[in-house]
């Protein structure tokens, strides 16, 4: 490879690994969808656990801002405790005024990750 290639693959900032100091204490969130149509539900919900990697999913026909706030209670708090911070890319339903709410309420920092 030329020189011209190599400056191409290196990153550009410096890479550094997200990680968790305890289980259970951040959590990404992300929305896969919409599946083939031939799906009843095309939506998945998921989060992922950033120390254990453990996958918590649901599949949803429309996720809707209650549906979002009824998930983190039931497939998070409930099961794993109070968790510490939630990871979200910028989608409409993940940032919403009615999430952001659910987790000052319960004192739970979501935090929108930038694309590079």
């Amino acid at each position: 490879m030329d020189n011209m290639t190599r400056r191409v693959l290196r990153p550009r900032v410096v890479l550094t690994t997200g990680t968790a100091p305890y289980p259970f204490m951040r959590w990404a969130m992300e929305i896969v969808g919409p599946l083939p149509p031939s799906q009843k539900k095309i939506y998945l919900l998921i989060v992922t656990d950033y120390f254990t990697k453990w996958v918590e999913a649901k599949a949803y026909k429309l996720i809707t801002e209650d549906d979002m706030t009824k998930f983190i209670w039931m497939y998070i708090i409930c099961r794993y405790g109070m968790l510490y911070e939630i990871i979200t890319d910028n989608g409409s339903n993940l940032t919403s005024t009615r999430v952001e709410g659910f987790c000052n309420k319960w004192r739970i920092k979501l935090y929108k990750s930038i694309p590079w």
